[in-house]
C-alpha cells in the first residue's frame, strides 16, 4: 500500500498503520508513485475532501 503523508511524524504514523511506501502529498504525487511502481497501480482510493487537488485522469 502506498500512502500519502508529509515527511516526519505523519510518514511514521502511516507506516505504523501498514503503508509499505509513502509519498508526500504536497509534491508531485504521480511522479512519486511512478518512481515506486513504474507499471502503475491497480487502484486508487482518495478519502480527503479535496478531490481536485492532485488527482488526474490517466495512469498514475
Amino acid at each position: 500500500m502506498i500512502a500519502t503523508a508529509r515527511p516526519g511524524a505523519e510518514t511514521t504514523f502511516v507506516r505504523d498503520l501498514g503503508a509499505s511506501e509513502v509519498v508526500d502529498h504536497a509534491g508531485d504525487m504521480p511522479a512519486q508513485v511512478h518512481a515506486i511502481s513504474p507499471g502503475g497501480v491497480d487502484a486508487l482510493l482518495h478519502l480527503a475532501a479535496d478531490v481536485a487537488s492532485g488527482l488526474h485522469q490517466g495512469p498514475c
